[in-house]
């Protein structure tokens, strides 16, 4: 099955290190994932959602030197579904992300540009000044529009399923 999970936004607090009895580091911390869309009578309706994401290893030292509350951070990796029972006998559970890849989106003080992190692969050139994470695809004045490419054909016979 395929498992993958794509998320922009913000952190909530700092991110939580510890090291875990093996000796490996693990940071945690709350993600804010906006989402806005028209409500019934038109208006915009934003919704914040709070996710939880752990980074293991070599992502936790990236997550302990670089982010802070309100960083702004890409992140590829996993959905992790964890149940147990609580003290009381109930059954709890939940759902967290295990980053797989991070950027930073977010400047140094001091600086007008996010830095470049190594942790990912999808990091933008220097020659991409205009990267936009969220509008990657999106086609410039130079670019062409492949809008048409994901119409529906006059034939469903061209279908390989």
């Amino acid at each position: 099955m395929f498992n993958s999970v794509f998320l922009i936004g913000n952190l909530g607090a700092d991110p939580e290190i510890r090291s875990v009895q093996t000796g490996k580091k693990v940071a945690k911390f709350n993600l804010a994932v906006h989402q806005a869309r028209r409500g019934p009578t038109g208006e915009w309706i934003e919704k914040t959602m709070w996710i939880t994401c752990t980074a293991w290893d070599r992502q936790a030292d990236t997550c302990e030197r670089y982010l802070r509350k309100g960083s702004k951070i890409a992140l590829r990796g996993s959905l992790d579904y964890q149940e147990w029972k609580a003290q009381d006998g109930s059954k709890r559970s939940k759902i967290e992300v295990v980053i797989r890849e991070l950027e930073n989106l977010s400047p140094r003080p001091g600086e007008s540009k996010p830095p470049v992190s190594k942790e990912s692969s999808s990091a933008p050139t220097s020659s991409e000044d205009n990267y936009d994470p969220m509008n990657h695809y999106a086609s410039g004045p130079d670019e062409p529009s492949y809008q048409d490419d994901f119409s529906p054909s006059a034939s469903s016979d061209n279908i390989p399923f």
